[in-house]
């Protein structure tokens, strides 16, 4: 009878191993993915990610919080120190049902202990422990110096010192089985619902404690956690949550004192309730604050949020950063970063004109008028002054009149006048400019060419085959035929200007023609597009439109 008891529970335990190893397997749903990298060194992570951590005695922030530190890290930079007082809980969700697994990588220094357990039913002082786990490095007084308690029953264990190595915990609540493997050695398997003394526990899955050591006390000891994974092989559910916005960038001028409001939502579209825990990291002088509750739920298919307030009153001038961080519980997302942003600037105003150059040619005695705007879309008031200089050829065909020099208010424009006037000068070419100081910091020098060519000799363009322009679009050479019809000797230098399709010269040249009726060219230094050549023969001015590729 002994023997077939025997055999049975041999057979029940190799069942038990394989469905282990088959679950073991299978992808599964990971519900929390922590690596810490998200969270500044520094921070404790029950305070920072209360959605799935706490401590203890439910004092997130206190001295049984741990420290997201830079000292270690199996995947750079950040891991989690547990040191002398701490006495952290990972909450687990208090699963009854499912099969899940739990992994992550520790590091215990030469010397030191480490201790952590797992939880049937975490209730601070009254809690019902699984199983523990300590690790006691070289304390050899200790009977056991790596031990496993489970149904008062000690399992030895061993080890790396100084260096990382990995924990994997096999949890099926359904079978009430489970495994635990360290350093990838599987040491014990057991009943989840017996507890660590050997009574009838619970068969739930509450939270994982875990602590310096377990005894004695040490402030020495020590110990590092990292890439914690916790995951559902029988496929539950995950929140999916998206933030917006993912920015906030504010400008606000200086003088001007201000308060804007920037909602921050965060919407589910996942299978569960999300949670989430929003806090400021590098923030100086308090532009940007988190007034209402930073902790929530969100609601399947629903949304919820939070406000971030920014002020402006009594900054300096410059460029204020922060980053908002929100903790949740989805896997994929377990920390938003959104970078916030706030320029200050002082008021300033910017000052424009509708006018880029004055080009005009004019065959008889007359007056012409061209209406100068200046524009001030700023936010502070505008100074300008607007006077005539670099006049080339005689007599006054050039002046200016109206309001040329003045204060813009923001938003505001006004209007002087250029006038040409061709009654009293001699037939040639003039020039000028037209120079606009103001108070704009970026337009403090505001210049318009002015060109008038003056002559008894009409502006032709020509519309037959006299003048012809090729290769046309061109890359550079342009071949120039026709010259002799227009009156020009072609053994003469040919006198050209080009122009954008502004009005501007861009180029003035003056080539011998290469033979009786051609004159070359070469124009690839200037830009590709659009462009108008006006060729001045003793007929006239001849203008053809090119285009440079």
């Amino acid at each position: 009878m002994k023997k077939v008891i025997l055999t049975i529970l041999a057979c029940i335990s190799v069942s038990f191993v394989l469905h282990a190893q088959e679950l073991d397997n299978r992808a599964g749903t990971v519900l929390y993915r922590g690596d810490f990298d998200a969270f500044s060194a520094g921070f404790n992570i029950a305070q920072s990610h209360p959605a799935w951590w706490t401590t203890w005695n439910t004092k997130p922030g206190s001295e049984e919080d741990a420290v997201v530190t830079a000292e270690q890290a199996a995947s750079a930079p950040h891991s989690l120190k547990i040191k002398y007082g701490t006495d952290l809980v990972f909450k687990a969700g208090n699963k009854t049902t499912g099969i899940f697994t739990i992994e992550f990588d520790m590091f215990v220094p030469y010397g030191g202990q480490a201790y952590f357990s797992l939880i049937q039913d975490f209730s601070s002082s009254a809690s019902r422990f699984a199983i523990t786990f300590t690790f006691n490095g070289k304390h050899y007084s200790l009977p056991y110096p790596n031990v496993i308690l489970h149904n008062n029953k000690h399992t030895n264990f061993t080890f790396p010192f100084d260096e990382w190595f990995p924990v994997s915990l096999f949890i099926d609540l359904d079978n009430d089985i489970a495994n635990v493997k360290i350093n990838n050695i599987q040491y014990l398997e057991w009943k989840w619902s017996i507890d660590y003394v050997g009574k009838a526990g619970v068969k739930q899955l509450s939270a994982i404690n875990m602590c310096p050591n377990w005894y004695p006390p040490d402030p020495a000891y020590f110990s590092f956690y990292d890439n914690l994974v916790f995951t559902s092989l029988t496929g539950t559910g995950v929140p999916a949550l998206a933030v917006t916005p993912a920015s906030i960038h504010e400008t606000i001028t200086e003088g001007t004192p201000s308060t804007v409001t920037k909602y921050i939502s965060i919407a589910n579209s996942g299978e569960v309730k999300g949670s989430y825990h929003a806090w400021l990291e590098g923030v100086s002088n308090d532009w940007i604050s988190l007034p209402g509750s930073t902790t929530g739920i969100v609601p399947v298919g629903g949304s919820a949020g939070f406000s971030a307030v920014i002020k402006s009153e009594g900054l300096a001038n410059g460029t204020h950063t922060a980053t908002l961080k929100i903790s949740t519980n989805d896997p994929d997302y377990p920390v938003f970063q959104i970078p916030c942003t706030l320029v200050l600037s002082k008021p300033a105003s910017e000052i424009s004109v509708n006018l880029d150059f004055i080009n005009e040619n004019l065959t008889e005695a007359t007056t012409l008028t061209k209406h100068i705007t200046i524009t001030n879309s700023g936010n502070a008031d505008g100074e300008y002054e607007a006077k005539l200089k670099n006049f080339s050829g005689s007599g006054d065909w050039i002046s200016l009149s109206g309001a040329t020099t003045g204060t813009l208010s923001a938003g505001s424009s006004k209007t002087f006048d250029a006038i040409i006037n061709t009654n009293e000068i001699e037939y040639g070419t003039y020039t000028a400019t037209i120079v606009i100081t103001t108070n704009d910091l970026a337009h403090q020098r505001i210049e318009i060419p002015c060109k008038l060519i003056y002559s008894n000799v009409g502006i032709e363009i020509i519309t037959n085959d006299d003048i012809v322009v090729y290769p046309n679009p061109t890359t550079g050479i342009i071949i120039i035929t026709g010259i002799r019809h227009c009156g020009l000797d072609p053994q003469s230098p040919a006198n050209v200007e080009i122009f954008d399709v502004m009005g501007r010269i861009v180029a003035v040249e003056t080539r011998l023609a290469t033979s009786l009726h051609e004159t070359l060219l070469d124009i690839s230094h200037i830009p590709s597009g659009i462009y108008f050549i006006r060729i001045h023969t003793e007929k006239g001015v001849v203008t053809r439109k090119i285009v440079k590729q």
